[in-house]
């Protein structure tokens, strides 16, 4: 489990999170929503240790974290919204050097790079640079080099965006095979309907503080079902 306790972020000289208080179950997912400009990527942000807190503690399973530490990175697998591509690597080679800087295996990392470039449809875009692809193009790659990895928590940042409609139900079975593996998975989104039919709870941002509520309240998602997805590095 997840838990965060009084969390305080400054941007600048602005407090945006003040005294965030939330918890996620491994084996479930987490919407964070919120108006744009309320804090849910700089939230993200303090969970990845990209953003430093200025108060606050993070446990995971019951103990203390410190999300600048090499541990909980590699723990942690952070989908940036705008994908965190290289320019001038091709799709494979950054899936590639994606697995190999988290240790995996010459042999093991060949293997998940082509299953994700399948499960992705990337095949006809694996030469391609980044620099060459359209931006839902990178966005899949983006997704790709974060569920590429074997992780505890996985974050996703407005991962549904600049996706075509084929890609997004996509995206939704492996949320769910991620979710079936055991892995907590909190997901800032501003479609939560879309993405209702395979979530367990809501984390509200709203002046600075969070609420954390059910479902009940977000619509339903179009889609009732989900096909299953094979993600075998990712260890139950």
């Amino acid at each position: 489990m997840l838990e965060l306790s009084n969390i305080r972020i400054n941007r600048g000289n602005k407090n945006v999170l003040n005294k965030i208080s939330a918890g996620a179950t491994s084996g479930s997912i987490t919407l964070l929503l919120g108006e744009n400009g309320c804090g849910k990527t700089s939230l993200l942000g303090g969970i990845s240790g990209l953003l430093k807190m200025e108060s606050g503690e993070i446990r995971f399973n019951g103990k203390s974290v410190d999300p600048e530490s090499e541990d909980w990175r590699e723990n942690l697998s952070y989908i940036l919204d705008d994908g965190g591509t290289i320019p001038l690597l091709s799709v494979s080679e950054q899936l590639q050097l994606q697995c190999l800087l988290n240790g995996t295996k010459k042999i093991e990392a060949r293997d998940r790079v082509e299953a994700v470039i399948r499960l992705l449809n990337l095949e006809k875009y694996k030469s391609y640079r980044a620099d060459e692809l359209s931006a839902g193009l990178r966005k899949k790659l983006g997704i790709g080099l974060g569920i590429i990895r074997n992780a505890g928590i996985y974050l996703f940042d407005e991962p549904f965006s600049s996706l075509d409609a084929l890609t997004a139900a996509q995206l939704l079975d492996v949320l769910s095979a991620i979710k079936a593996k055991g892995k907590a998975v909190i997901l800032s989104t501003h479609s939560p309907s879309f993405v209702s039919s395979i979530s367990d709870s809501v984390w509200m941002l709203k002046n600075g503080g969070i609420t954390e509520t059910g479902k009940e309240n977000i619509g339903s998602s179009p889609i009732s079902e989900t096909a299953a997805v094979d993600l075998p590095w990712i260890e139950e």
